[in-house]
């Protein structure tokens, strides 16, 4: 799994299914629940931390790049699709409400799974449709209005996002909006450890505070367990600088969250997903 997710960590996996199609998503899942073997599903593996055993099961990895133009202002997009291309794609089209969303990386899939979001803007706010199915293949609907909070969507390990509707809005100034995006992006480039081996950000952010501040003031940044570092531009990103083992993250995990409960009484939950165990 090491070579399916950008921390570069990870056992095997004794299986890798790839489905493109609604269908041929909807089919993957009846046999393998039929055949009784787990599901974890992954996207670009921009947010997931896999044990160095791997995972006892198969791997569903949605692979639809479409991106197709609906209506005035929507597109539909395939779930392995970059949320890059998507929102490049709006905004070249004048179409805007995804640019704060510029530079995250992952897939429209692991997006919605995850509420991406920056900059007080989410994911889920350009959402209009998902067509997902449940572990046993069947489709399922989707309320948008109730499906969504701070990095969270109710049906997270519960179902597979084949495709989504997005909608924008439409704007004459493209240029304008391509500039904004572009200063979003320049932001996160300036403040993150972008060129290093990471899952983004490790702990949700708590209540009125930022994890990575309460991390930094606990004088954490730099702390390193093994290949693992707390990085030094921002405290809420773990990065690989090497050699990084799970077990390397998980004990530097352990470390921050003990520190900065001890520190400031705040007990941090994490963000990074650990297919088939649990931090």
């Amino acid at each position: 799994m090491s070579s399916l997710t950008s921390f570069g960590i990870g056992g095997p996996a004794d299986l890798l299914v790839k489905p493109i199609s609604p269908e041929e998503i909807s089919l993957s899942l009846r046999i393998l629940a039929e055949e009784g073997v787990p599901v974890f599903v992954i996207g670009r593996g921009t947010n997931l931390l896999p044990s160095d055993d791997g995972f006892r099961g198969a791997l569903l990895r949605p692979s639809s790049l479409r991106c197709d133009p609906w209506k005035e202002g929507n597109f539909i997009a395939g779930a392995a699709l970059s949320l890059n291309e998507l929102i490049d794609k709006a905004l070249r089209n004048g179409l805007a409400g995804g640019e704060a969303l510029a530079g995250i990386p992952g897939s429209v899939g692991g997006a919605i799974a995850m509420n991406a979001g920056a900059y007080e803007k989410w994911t889920a706010d350009t959402i209009a449709g998902v067509v997902a199915f449940d572990l046993n293949g069947e489709e399922i609907e989707i309320d948008v209005a109730k499906a969504f909070g701070y990095r969270s969507f109710v049906m997270r390990g519960k179902a597979v996002i084949a495709e989504a509707e997005f909608s924008f809005k439409s704007l004459k100034d493209t240029e304008s909006l391509i500039e904004k995006a572009r200063e979003y992006d320049l932001r996160r480039k300036s403040t993150q450890p972008i060129g290093e081996r990471s899952a983004g950000c490790i702990f949700v952010n708590p209540p009125g505070d930022h994890a990575g501040r309460l991390i930094e003031e606990a004088g954490l940044k730099g702390t390193r367990i093994g290949g693992a570092e707390v990085s030094d531009i921002h405290a809420n990103f773990i990065v690989n600088k090497g050699g990084a083992t799970a077990k390397d993250v998980i004990g530097l995990i352990y470390l921050i969250r003990e520190s900065v409960l001890k520190e400031f009484g705040i007990e941090l939950e994490t963000e990074v997903i650990t297919p088939g165990y649990e931090i």
